[in-house]
């Protein structure tokens, strides 16, 4: 994997886990604790994708992306 593909996927995670801390009620919030766990699949972090994919489905158990996760 490229440095700067894994550089741009460390800033992302790091923006949207901060944009879901500030504003937890923003429908972007949602969007981006998915789009976490699809960054982590693609780094190869297994234990992290889990995670991250179980915490999305407790906080949005009625989202059409839960089959995704």
């Amino acid at each position: 994997m490229a440095l700067s593909r894994l550089d741009y996927f460390s800033d992302a995670i790091a923006s949207w886990t901060k944009l879901a801390q500030l504003h937890p009620q923003d429908a972007l919030a949602e969007d981006g604790l998915f789009r976490i766990g699809r960054m982590q699949f693609e780094l190869g972090r297994a234990t992290e994708v889990v995670t991250s994919f179980a915490s999305y489905i407790q906080k949005y158990p009625d989202s059409p992306r839960v089959k995704e996760a």
